[in-house]
This record gives C-alpha cells, structure tokens and sequence, in this order.
C-alpha cells in the first residue's frame, strides 16, 4: 500500500494541517541541528579543526515532501582535521569522549527546542578518511552550507569517471539485493531499524547515480532536490523509477508518523527500497546493453 500526501494529512502531521507547516517546522529543527554542531565542533576540536559543511537534503531546498523525511534522512556533516590528528583517541578515552558529544548534542537540541517536530538524525564523516576511499567523488562547493573554516576549492572529476564511479556504485548493488530476503526474514519490531539505515545510504544515491549516465553534467546531478530528480527522471523516460523513489520517501513518512513502530511500516519501506535498488540496477544492465 502507498502511503498518499492526503492520508498524511489526515494523519495529522503532529496536529498540523497544513503540509507545509510541518516542513518549515522540520526545517527549523534541522537550522538548530546544524547550528549546535557547529558549536560542538568547534568548542570541542578547536585544536586541530580545519572546516566543516553540510550536505546533502537537509542543505538543499525543499519543493516538496520527498526532499526531506525526519528521522529517514540524515544531516551529513563532513569535517576535516590537521594532518596527524584524530578527533577521538583510540581506547575507552575516545569513546567516552565520542558519547559525550553525542549526549551533548542531544541535550542542546532538547532545550532549545521543547516542541520540536523531531531530533535530527546526524552522519558525521571525517574528511581525512573518506577523501583515502578509491570512489570518492569531490562536491562542488557550491552544493555545500559551510559550518567552519573555508573548505579548499578542489579540482573536480571529469564526467567520464564520475559516471564509472556512478555505475560501478549501482552494480555492487547486487549481492546486497541478492542477500536481503535472508536477512529480513527473522526480523521484528526493532531489528528493522539497523536494516532501514543500511538500506537508506543506498537508496538515496541509486537514482542519482542511475540518471549521471544519461545527463551532461554528471556532478550537477547530486546538487539536485528528490523533487527536481523526479521531474528529471521522468523527462529521461525513467518514470517507473521515480514512481519507486517517490514511493519510498512517502512509505519514509509513514514510519515516522508511527514513531518508528509498527513491524509492517518497517516491511512496506524494505519492499518499497528492494523495488527501487532492483529497478535502478535492471535500467542500468539495459542501458549498458545498447552502448
């Protein structure tokens, strides 16, 4: 069953009426998020910290209720420190110290924001392990919120790599699908949730990387909202993906509206996400079959 904008409505978005309210309230939690994480970043690494920025949807525009789903997407901060540097310490040091700033977030957020529609889900990702990854694609700054310091302007991948990038991202894709009937069919109640996070980094990305090889610029591609991905996905002759994509997000809205409860909203987001990997992976086979 897809989950409609109106039955989100009647649901009642936390009593609100007006789709749009709840998005400017998700919003304002999502400033308040950033905003205390600049702050710990910066109080609590300020020896050795060179820039951080946000990405990704909660830095884009939102046109519609798709480009951003509380607790289902995440806000990625990425940060980088000194060379030689490491933000937490190996041993129990560090993980008290990682703890606590987790805590410290989370307390921040809860006093400056007693009615807040949600607690913002956040991915850090240290910049000095993840630019090492073989298939690391550099962002553009100009898809970037800058938190701290000046991130370096970088030079940018050509089209070609980013798009051999892009489908080789897709085509690994496989044995996860191939594995994933095994590893739901002895989960309940909360077990779903690790799956859903597992399976959200991959969904986000799957059409972007499915459309890259079709459009000019590839890298412009992932500055794009889910709501202009859509629209682009349809133009592309790719509209049974961007009903899937769609799909998803709305199923993603569905679980939050059950506060993460409920074993057949966890079922219906792994259906709707198997739907979307395998249909992304399937339109590249075909694509790659004429060229």
């Amino acid at each position: 069953m897809l989950v409609t904008r109106t039955q989100l409505l009647r649901a009642g978005c936390q009593q609100m009426s007006d789709f749009s309210k709840v998005m400017a309230r998700a919003r304002v939690d999502v400033i308040s998020c950033i905003s205390i994480w600049t702050e710990l970043l910066e109080q609590r690494l300020s020896d050795m910290i060179e820039y951080a920025y946000c990405k990704g949807s909660a830095a884009k525009k939102w046109d519609s209720e798709i480009d951003y789903v509380p607790l289902l997407s995440d806000v990625d901060i990425h940060f980088r420190v000194r060379e030689g540097s490491r933000p937490f310490p190996a041993g129990g040091e560090g993980m008290r110290a990682a703890a606590d700033m987790a805590c410290d977030y989370e307390t921040r957020f809860r006093e400056r924001n007693p009615r807040s529609l949600h607690l913002p889900r956040t991915q850090l990702m240290l910049l000095n392990d993840l630019e090492k990854e073989p298939l690391y694609v550099p962002p553009s700054l100009t898809e970037l919120h800058i938190m701290l310091g000046e991130p370096p302007k970088k030079t940018l991948l050509a089209d070609q790599r980013i798009r051999e990038i892009d489908s080789s991202q897709l085509r690994s894709l496989r044995p996860y699908l191939d594995a994933m009937p095994m590893s739901i069919s002895d989960r309940t109640g909360l077990d779903w949730w690790s799956f859903v996070r597992q399976m959200n980094w991959r969904v986000s990305p799957s059409p972007v990387r499915l459309l890259s090889q079709s459009c000019d610029d590839p890298l412009a591609v992932w500055s794009w909202n889910r709501t202009r991905l859509c629209s682009e996905l349809k133009e592309y002759g790719l509209g049974g993906i961007e009903e899937r994509y769609r799909g998803y997000y709305l199923a993603g809205w569905q679980l939050f509206q059950s506060r993460l409860t409920g074993s057949s909203n966890y079922r219906l987001i792994a259906s709707k996400g198997y739907d979307l990997l395998a249909g992304c992976l399937e339109e590249l086979e075909l694509l790659e079959s004429r060229t």
